[in-house]
């Protein structure tokens, strides 16, 4: 999904959706994990290196349940807090 980060390719004047969701995610450091990430605050972590891989790396399964566990407002409190 990172292609949809290229604003040359995905100009917001021609795909508006794009960049409803581009400027959600860019308003928090937390919002997004471009694999390879690792070695971060817990629930922003990824190794996966294609999509099939998602449901099987211990970094992103670890996220994923950083994220259930703590919640998305949690998490990125306590990431931004320094408690993980």
């Amino acid at each position: 999904m990172q292609r949809f980060f290229d604003t040359a390719r995905f100009p917001a004047v021609e795909f508006p959706d794009v960049e409803t969701v581009r400027s959600f995610v860019n308003q928090s450091p937390q919002r997004a994990v471009w694999s390879v990430s690792t070695d971060q605050a817990a629930g922003l972590n990824s190794a996966s290196l294609k999509h099939g891989d998602f449901d099987n790396d211990p970094k992103t399964l670890a996220s994923l349940a950083e994220i259930a566990l703590a919640g998305l407002s949690g998490m990125a409190s306590a990431a931004t807090a320094g408690n993980h």
